[in-house]
């Protein structure tokens, strides 16, 4: 029996406002809120520190963090290193707002307004302001917690937006120094993981769950082991217009280490980054599957120097697609179609900026079908002169103007398919920003509507709704690879890709 539009359209809205049980009541934190109560309920009334919105009973769904330094709390722990901010449930943190005591204390910005999850409890990290860019480490890090971050929970939907995350130090004993992810469906967004140091990861472990990194800066973590900037195993992985600059690993994968992973990178830069074995940005271990689209790889090097194995080094039973891509010594081993080993051209990189010059090579030669999102690293418009640029940064020409990025803010994006593939049934997740209207549609690789899901309000937060694996007329689909697409009202569509198993 078909089922009509309109029904599902209505099913779509009755699964999302029932999305979560009770609801969603933010909760404020600013250590300037002049009180005199300090209930959380606004700005001027908000808790002091973000450990206190944690470990609120029942739990906080949405939390919005004014500017200022937040370390977690060491309480009454023997080791104070252990503290750190644990994420055990649903929860969407905001950080950048100015908060109590401004003209408009719900103005957003993350580089206005700094929110910094710290790790450093003793506040004596000494970082030379002279200093060069590159390999550049602060002292006294035997004080610092262990990692800064720890969530988990294989039905924990975390989404961070607008921080900070530096100063954790595992060492050799804890992985994922900045993050630590064990299972739960983590999203990190507009936000900085640096100077963070770990065994495997040093600014994030992931275990299990899925992990996304959107408009992200990545930069100068350490792995005393494997994956400087990020280290996966058994993770759904998906990246876009990120930077990882100036990641170091003592053994392999200076950016990235994956392992049974499926790990999708979509116009992410990756420079300077290094690792003294294999893979000074990527290095595939037993990698489900490593997608790359849209990116640049660059001057990253290892144990042998530079060249392409220094940019990807995969296991030769490892799946690798490369789309569209500036490659450093790229000799088209991986195939692929649009890929480039000439030299992009980054605007400043002895200064750390890597957007393109003028006559940059990977200007307008990326492939617009594997555009992941509506605006680049800086806040920008992703598409300039219809055609998308190469990397992370997106090419404005003479009407570039500052990074604006309340514009990442205001749309729904979906968030990545997990598990993927999916058997007979499986659910797609999206974040809502704000309340508003958006629709879901399944299309296949030909462009021919499967099915649709229906259109209806969201709610603000974390959404999901369920694709059972059937058509327009009920039927059930072949095993294949199909489109999620999402449409917010008034603006243009966002993709997932879903591989369906019979």
């Amino acid at each position: 029996m078909s089922i009509s539009r309109r029904s599902l359209s209505l099913a779509l809205i009755s699964f999302i406002i029932s999305a979560c049980s009770t609801a969603a009541q933010t909760i404020y934190v600013d250590p300037n809120a002049t009180g005199p109560t300090h209930d959380g309920l606004s700005w001027c009334s908000a808790l002091i520190e973000l450990h206190q919105a944690l470990a609120l009973d029942p739990p906080a769904t949405e939390i919005h963090i004014a500017d200022g330094t937040y370390l977690p709390d060491p309480g009454a722990l023997a080791d104070p290193r252990l503290a750190t901010f644990r994420l055990e449930s649903t929860v969407i943190i905001k950080g950048g707002y100015a908060g109590c005591g401004a003209v408009d204390p719900d103005a957003w910005d993350p580089l206005l307004y700094p929110t910094v999850l710290s790790g450093d409890l003793a506040g004596d990290d000494y970082l030379d302001s002279g200093a060069p860019l590159r390999h550049t480490w602060p002292d006294n890090l035997l004080d610092n917690v262990y990692r800064v971050i720890y969530a988990s929970g294989p039905e924990t939907y975390i989404y961070i937006t607008g921080v900070t995350i530096c100063g954790g130090n595992g060492g050799s004993i804890y992985s994922g120094g900045g993050i630590y992810n064990n299972g739960a469906q983590l999203t990190l967004s507009t936000s900085v993981l640096e100077r963070n140091i770990g065994l495997q990861g040093g600014g994030a472990s992931s275990e299990a769950g899925w992990l996304s990194f959107i408009q992200c800066y990545i930069q100068h973590n350490r792995a005393i082991a494997w994956g400087g900037g990020l280290s996966t195993w058994s993770t759904e992985v998906s990246i876009a217009n990120c930077l990882f600059f100036d990641n170091q690993a003592l053994s392999d994968g200076g950016a990235i280490y994956s392992d049974l992973s499926n790990v999708y990178l979509y116009n992410t830069t990756f420079a300077d980054n290094s690792s003294a074995g294999r893979g000074g940005a990527l290095y595939n271990y037993v990698g489900v599957g490593l997608n790359l689209q849209n990116s640049i790889l660059w001057q990253n090097t290892d144990m042998n120097g530079g060249g392409e194995s220094a940019q990807i080094y995969n296991n030769p039973s490892n799946y690798v697609e490369i789309n569209h891509c500036s490659v450093e010594g790229w000799t088209g081993t991986y195939g692929g179609t649009g890929n480039i080993g000439d030299d992009p051209l980054f605007a400043n990189p002895q200064a750390a900026n890597f957007s393109l010059s003028a006559n940059s090579p990977c200007r307008d030669t990326g492939d617009n079908g594997a555009v992941y999102a509506q605006f680049d690293l800086a806040g920008q418009p992703r598409v300039v002169n219809n055609v998308v640029d190469m990397g992370a940064y997106e090419y404005q020409g003479s009407s570039s103007v500052g990074p604006d990025y309340n514009h990442s803010e205001l749309r729904a994006q979906l968030l990545p398919i997990s598990p993927n593939p999916i058997r007979h049934s499986g659910h797609i997740r999206f974040i809502a920003p704000m309340r508003e209207s958006i629709s879901i549609r399944i299309f296949d690789l030909c462009g021919r509507l499967v099915r649709d899901l229906g259109s209806g309000p969201a709610r603000r937060g974390i959404n999901s709704i369920e694709w059972n694996g059937r058509d327009e007329k009920g039927h059930q689909v072949p095993t294949g690879i199909y489109l999620v697409n999402l449409t917010p009202e008034g603006s243009s569509a966002d993709y997932e890709r879903i591989i369906y198993l019979r």
